[in-house]
């Protein structure tokens, strides 16, 4: 574990105080961190973006992602106000992408210890990974949240199966399982994707069983589940709404398709990390060995079936619009 927390520091900062500023994290520092502030946060937990839409700047809440996902935004603004500096701007992000590698790692080893050792070093170097590690965007923190949430999800489905889940971990997941939604858009993915895999494992009677879900702590993460996600749905109902129909983004578009949704996809986790994972499910498929490595496919399924989700219900807004 220190040799991996050593290695990835070492990586993710490497030079990082001369990596030049670009436009996207010059709007970060100069437009989003400005407007993150307790006016904007309390207009996000109240729905106020939604009931008032109507005299709301559109373009502002098209393009300024801390409006309707502020969490990146929040630890940052907390960073601006101690250092407003680049490289401590800088580093701040940095930390979130040191932090999904160790994650990963142990999410990895989960499925095995090579396994860990083999997502630790494809990601460690992967030159995508390395730029949103080190660029003042949300990007990173998503990847941290992700990760986080896949990792207590097979946690969780481990304590479902052997009875051992209690309250705080119902609700533990039902936060996760949200939480990418208040990142960034994409986060939708997110929940589309754990919440089929957790459907496969129920689909499989011999790994969890809907018995097992039929608990009080159930009931009451659900309803955690409920008064979280109407907060960020509507939000991201108001974020949609002034991208895909008012049009007011740039590029307002970019998810109107199934091509397109999961070449964005590809682009922001790497044009590379797709292409193994897809060439490992073929690997397995034309070996017959779809049995023995069932976690694979499973989360292989998932991601391809939120992914077909989300761009099925954009086409859908984009044709009625």
């Amino acid at each position: 574990m220190s040799l991996v927390i050593l290695l990835a520091v070492a990586v993710r900062t490497y030079d990082f105080k001369n990596t030049s500023l670009d436009y996207d994290e010059h709007k970060t520092i100069a437009e989003e961190l400005r407007l993150t502030n307790v006016d904007y946060l309390w207009a996000y937990l109240t729905l106020k973006n939604v009931w008032n839409y109507a005299s709301l700047n559109k373009e502002q809440l098209a393009t300024n992602n801390n409006i309707s996902f502020p969490l990146y935004y929040i630890p940052m603004k907390a960073v601006y106000l101690l250092r407003s500096d680049l490289a401590s701007l800088r580093l701040a992000t940095i930390t979130w992408g040191i932090l999904s590698i160790l994650f990963l790692f142990l999410l990895g080893n989960l499925f095995g210890e090579h396994v860990g050792w083999i997502a630790f070093l494809i990601v460690l170097f992967h030159p995508w990974a390395q730029h949103h590690a080190t660029h003042i965007r949300f990007y990173e923190f998503w990847a941290f949240i992700s990760v986080i949430g896949m990792y207590y999800t097979k946690i969780l489905i481990e304590k479902v199966r052997n009875g051992s889940c209690r309250l705080l971990h119902c609700c533990m997941f039902a936060v996760l399982l949200l939480l990418p939604c208040a990142v960034r858009a994409f986060g939708i993915v997110n929940v589309l994707f754990l919440s089929g895999y957790v459907a496969l494992k129920l689909w499989r009677a011999d790994e969890i069983s809907i018995e097992s879900l039929m608990r009080p702590e159930w009931i009451i993460a659900t309803l955690v589940f409920l008064v979280m996600g109407i907060i960020v749905a509507a939000n991201l109902g108001a974020f949609g709404y002034a991208t895909l129909i008012d049009g007011q983004a740039e590029d307002w578009n970019n998810s109107s398709s199934l091509v397109q949704i999961w070449g964005s996809f590809v682009f922001n986790v790497g044009w590379l990390l797709p292409l193994i994972a897809v060439a490992g499910v073929l690997v397995i498929l034309i070996s017959g060995a779809s049995d023995e490595h069932r976690e694979l496919t499973d989360i292989a399924l998932a991601v391809a079936l939120s992914l077909i989700l989300v761009a099925a219900r954009n086409q859908s807004i984009r044709t009625e619009s």
